[in-house]
């Protein structure tokens, strides 16, 4: 099929004294003879049936043959170079793949994970996001990692807790009203309540803040904590959040804190892994890591 095409080391000698527009030239580049160049052009001519530089001028170029030849060869060159430095850089990079859960991930993982690129540029690291927050097959998907929300008690894994979350009432400003503040949990009569999954959560919260009769059976319910926490922001009522979880809303004032009392969570985000992941270097990096990024870990 390829009979026809003359040997890529001709080509490249080509490309290179065109780019010169001299013998010599070319010469130093290759580390080889001036006589050297001479035969390969010449050879190259000869397969191809015509001349492709014109010798008597001085810089020398290209007859008409040789500038209808030099942009495909230079197109082909490129090519060939792009694809083996791409297959270089896929045996050089050390790839990570990790799987979690879209809260922590967009809520926590991603004003974090810059710092991780910092101090590892060479880690190819591909997060994939499930809205299935359960342990995952790590074989069948492929993973290395994965942070999963739950009590923690998985077999045939290592698991390492990360970070339970602290709840506490939170809501837009623009949602407030001047003539109905919220100074104690029986002013949130007034208001909305956002419901993330059941009203197990609020019940609890009034209980620790020791309002445990006041009602919380209104409002939506939504299997989504992003969700709510974003209908929140939207002013559309005052939601549980886990504040680790709005820390960045917070501080930005697009959510105001109501109250100081806290709940913290049973279940917390862990750290999931199989025993041999930790002979791979790059998944022990990882791992680290994001253990320093945890307060008290």
């Amino acid at each position: 099929m390829w009979d026809d095409l003359p040997s890529l080391e001709l080509l490249r000698t080509f490309e290179i004294v065109a780019r010169h527009q001299s013998f010599t030239g070319a010469a130093s580049e290759l580390h080889i003879t001036q006589a050297a160049v001479s035969h390969q052009i010449r050879t190259l001519e000869e397969f191809l049936g015509y001349r492709l530089f014109i010798r008597k001028e001085r810089p020398i170029s290209l007859t008409p043959e040789g500038q209808v030849l030099l942009p495909q060869v230079l197109s082909g060159l490129q090519g060939i170079k792009a694809a083996l430095d791409q297959l270089q850089e896929e045996a050089t990079a050390e790839t990570l793949v990790v799987r979690v859960g879209p809260m922590f991930g967009a809520n926590w993982l991603a004003q974090r994970i810059g710092g991780f690129y910092r101090l590892h540029p060479e880690v190819s690291l591909q997060l994939k996001i499930t809205l299935i927050d359960t342990l995952p097959d790590f074989v069948r998907e492929k993973l290395d990692v994965a942070v999963v929300w739950g009590d923690g008690h998985w077999e045939d894994v290592v698991v390492e807790r990360l970070l339970p979350l602290s709840y506490t009432p939170v809501c837009s400003p623009d949602l407030l009203r001047a003539e109905q503040p919220i100074h104690s949990p029986e002013d949130l009569k007034n208001y909305p309540l956002l419901h993330g999954y059941s009203y197990d959560e609020w019940k609890n919260w009034l209980k620790r803040a020791g309002k445990p009769y006041l009602p919380c059976r209104r409002g939506p319910v939504i299997d989504d904590f992003n969700v709510v926490m974003n209908s929140a922001i939207d002013g559309q009522g005052v939601a549980l959040c886990g504040l680790e979880m709005v820390r960045k809303h917070l501080e930005a004032g697009r959510l105001v804190q109501l109250f100081e009392t806290t709940i913290t969570s049973e279940e917390a985000y862990h750290l999931v892994y199989p025993e041999a992941a930790l002979e791979r270097e790059v998944v022990k990096v990882f791992r680290d890591w994001l253990l320093s990024m945890i307060p008290n870990s």
